[in-house]
């Protein structure tokens, strides 16, 4: 199934719950979770969670992703006995995986309209409303950014706004209060348009250990190839200040970019951001706003070469093109 998710801070949990029984028409359920992640040795993702219920167990195997501030992950889950849990855990552990995290959920649930509403308070860090929506795997992109859009709605009808989504996972919050967050990791970025200038696309991949960890994406209707290819690093390193990632390979197709901030931006700079024919720099506001970002960052670049088959550069340069598809 795919999963499109949205998670908010909430400021007053009391308040949240009465504005939504009010909103939704009714009462929410109280339910409580009790999640149990596992990952194999060498890796910095999760693999596997247990979910314990009251009377039942889940056991789910998900792969993340995100747009526009929203979850878009796929899943695979299987329900049992509550019974089995302990006999879950070792067979997790006899196929060599280990005890990654732990997190606990307490509050209420509704549902309406196919979607799913749930307020809870997570560990100890902090309030939140999550909204969630399924769809089949096979489900295009049209219906999917229906789904983005409803939940959305709802978010601005209770109350919330943008800058209340979280974006990063419970994982990511967890362990980086617990000084335990990923440090260092692979970046891969690409950005593109059709017509240059035309409606465009931008992407990046996050990966530890050959694993992907998380992917986002975002277009515009007007736009060229460099502006898309600049907005995908940027976007990358703000992800990484955000979760406190300090370290990072940058892997990109664009020589515009590996060889601007690596070379070409110290002379623009001496120059009063002029070329050395004395043009104005094209970008520059994007040129500015990604120099100061890494300037905080152990930041490392590599060219790769584009439509080469690798893995990821290939996974970004699709997320790009199903980004340019929307727009025209």
């Amino acid at each position: 199934m795919r999963e499109i998710e949205v998670k908010a801070r909430v400021s007053s949990f009391d308040s949240m719950k009465e504005k939504i029984d009010h909103v939704l028409g009714s009462e929410g359920i109280r339910i409580e979770k009790d999640d149990r992640y596992f990952k194999f040795p060498a890796d910095a993702v999760q693999r596997v969670r247990i979910r314990r219920f009251s009377d039942h167990l889940e056991m789910t195997s998900k792969k993340t992703g995100e747009k526009d501030g929203l979850e878009d992950n796929e899943e695979y889950e299987i329900s049992y006995s509550i019974s089995d849990y302990e006999e879950s855990v070792k067979l997790l552990k006899n196929l060599g995986l280990e005890d990654f995290f732990t997190k606990h959920k307490e509050g209420y649930e509704w549902h309406k309209d196919g979607i799913h509403f749930e307020l809870f308070n997570v560990n100890d860090i902090g309030s939140f409303l999550e909204l969630e929506a399924i769809l089949p795997f096979d489900s295009d992109e049209k219906a999917n950014e229906e789904e983005r859009s409803r939940i959305l709605s709802y978010i601005s009808i209770f109350g919330l706004g943008k800058e209340d989504i979280e974006t990063r996972s419970y994982r990511e919050m967890i362990l980086s209060r617990e000084g335990r967050m990923t440090t260092s990791i692979d970046a891969y970025t690409d950005g593109g348009c059709s017509g240059n200038p035309g409606p465009g696309g931008w992407a990046f991949v996050v990966v530890s250990n050959g694993v992907e960890l998380t992917h986002s994406s975002g277009g515009m209707k007007y736009t060229t190839n460099n502006q898309m290819e600049l907005t995908a690093v940027i976007n990358l390193l703000r992800y990484l200040k955000e979760n406190r990632i300090n370290k990072a390979r940058i892997h990109t197709d664009s020589q515009y970019v590996k060889n601007g901030i690596t070379n070409w931006i110290f002379s623009w700079k001496k120059n009063g951001w002029r070329t050395s024919d004395g043009k104005s720099v094209k970008n520059r506001e994007l040129w500015e706003t990604l120099s100061s970002l890494s300037s905080s960052l152990d930041v490392s670049w590599v060219w790769v070469k584009g439509h080469a088959g690798d893995e990821f550069n290939e996974l970004c340069d699709s997320l790009c093109r199903k980004e340019m598809e929307v727009l025209r």
